[in-house]
């Protein structure tokens, strides 16, 4: 009997050691995970991300493709999907997929910020305004994106509402360095 149980130490020993390699870093964490689990999408979002991380956006898209074909309301994957997209060069397929991601997740603000970017260097300033204000909303307690909404204003030549927004953001925290300096330069 204490023989067996040896042989049960050792060959649990064994595959422990053998599954610390999976655990080295999150990327052979998540390549070992999908293969174990490949019909879980987070599985799926997370490879897409480290194959991005690599330089390999082909794989990458392929991954946020499969994201989502397994959770077909998976704004994450959406957004990293749109990400990819930008990558490449991709734009107007980024937008759609920006906008998913809004759609399934209205919270998250980084789609709502990356769309306001996209149309803010196509110069399409009322999109700009309307995504950066979708920003704010989505996250109104973070200052920075409401001093990026001034920014948006201003290069839109909308002055006034871009003070406006400083002033807010003033009046919420006095010592924003940020906002004293954007609207010093307007001054």
């Amino acid at each position: 009997m204490l023989r067996v149980y040896f042989l049960l130490i050792i060959a649990l020993s064994i595959r422990t050691m053998v599954r610390n390699t999976d655990w080295q870093n999150e990327d052979t964490l998540w390549l070992s995970a999908a293969r174990t689990s490949p019909s879980s999408p987070q599985n799926r979002n997370n490879l897409g991300d480290l194959y991005g991380r690599r330089g390999d956006s082909e794989r990458a898209i392929a991954e946020f493709k499969e994201a989502i074909r397994l959770k077909p309301n998976y704004a994450d994957a959406y957004h990293n999907l749109g990400n990819a997209y930008v990558e490449e060069g991709r734009i107007d397929v980024a937008i759609e997929s920006y906008k998913k991601a809004a759609e399934f997740n209205p919270t998250l603000w980084q789609s709502y910020q990356n769309l306001a970017a996209i149309y803010l260097s196509r110069e399409e300033f009322d999109l700009a305004i309307e995504f950066a204000k979708k920003t704010v909303a989505a996250n109104p307690r973070d200052p920075n994106l409401a001093v990026n909404l001034a920014i948006v204003y201003l290069k839109a030549g909308k002055t006034s509402e871009a003070q406006e927004q400083l002033l807010k953001v003033l009046s919420a925290n006095p010592q924003n360095q940020r906002a004293k300096e954007v609207l010093s330069a307007i001054k």
